[in-house]
């Protein structure tokens, strides 16, 4: 997927900035606070309820690598940075060997694409432009199969898509077995 020409700035929902921690929606309705304000808000809220929050770029050195059960990529997250595949590997080097990815996808029926946005306040502050990759629950599969993962399951609630990955197996290169001629492989 490659960014488009497309550059136009899209409003954030509020909902977006207090579920996800910052205003990664794409669509929707200006915000009522600011990015840094949602930002504090939805630290402050994982941190009462006991979650262990790390502030940075997931493509940065981060505590307990390989150790990770779980990857949450809600809101359209899995289009951090515009490419997909390279964020799901990245995820796959910080995940347990059991470890999944629980992601929001769109919905069967759109097209898997990656644009630039900008992000934009109710007071008309924008960011810079940036890659963001939108993936369609119907390419998933496509997705998983270019990063180790394999899609367990996917399904929707309330118009929302969703899909658990779970880290395929690695493949050594070697065979062990019989041939469809009876001969050992």
């Amino acid at each position: 997927m490659r960014a488009s020409s497309t550059e136009r700035p899209v409003r954030c929902s509020t909902w977006a900035a207090a579920r996800a921690g910052t205003c990664w929606r794409y669509r929707g309705a200006a915000c009522s606070r600011s990015v840094s304000t949602s930002r504090r808000a939805a630290i402050g809220r994982a941190r009462d309820r006991g979650a262990a929050v790390i502030l940075g770029s997931i493509f940065d050195p981060v505590p307990s690598p390989e150790r990770w059960r779980t990857a949450l990529l809600l809101d359209g997250n899995i289009g951090i940075g515009g490419r997909p595949v390279a964020l799901l590997r990245r995820l796959g080097e910080l995940l347990s060997p059991r470890g999944e990815i629980l992601c929001e996808l769109d919905p069967p029926g759109t097209a898997s694409r990656c644009e630039l946005i900008a992000l934009e306040d109710r007071e008309g502050a924008r960011s810079r432009w940036f890659a963001w990759a939108r993936v369609s629950v119907d390419e998933v599969g496509v997705i998983c199969s270019r990063s180790r993962f394999t899609a367990i399951e996917t399904w929707g609630d309330e118009g929302r898509w969703f899909a658990r990955l779970a880290l395929a197996p690695a493949r050594t290169g070697m065979t062990f077995g019989w041939r469809g001629d009876g001969a050992p492989a």
